[in-house]
């Protein structure tokens, strides 16, 4: 989609045959903000569903909205 986006997975399997996985987007527009969403998957229980973002003020002090 862009240069600015990272998609990840990944998954294993352990000895007790347990299966897990994850699945992830990460947007950053600029050095200073992101949004990112995920999902983890896991053959024993349901999934886990997250959305994250944020916003870094180098400046510090006081944010203007």
């Amino acid at each position: 989609i862009s240069d600015r986006t990272v998609f990840s997975a990944g998954t294993s399997i352990d000895k007790s045959g347990r299966a897990t996985g994850n699945l992830g987007v990460r947007y950053q527009p600029s050095e200073t903000g992101f949004i990112e969403a995920g999902a983890s998957l896991d053959s024993s229980r349901s999934p886990d569903f997250r959305l994250s973002f944020g916003r870094k003020f180098a400046q510090g002090g006081i944010a203007s909205l």
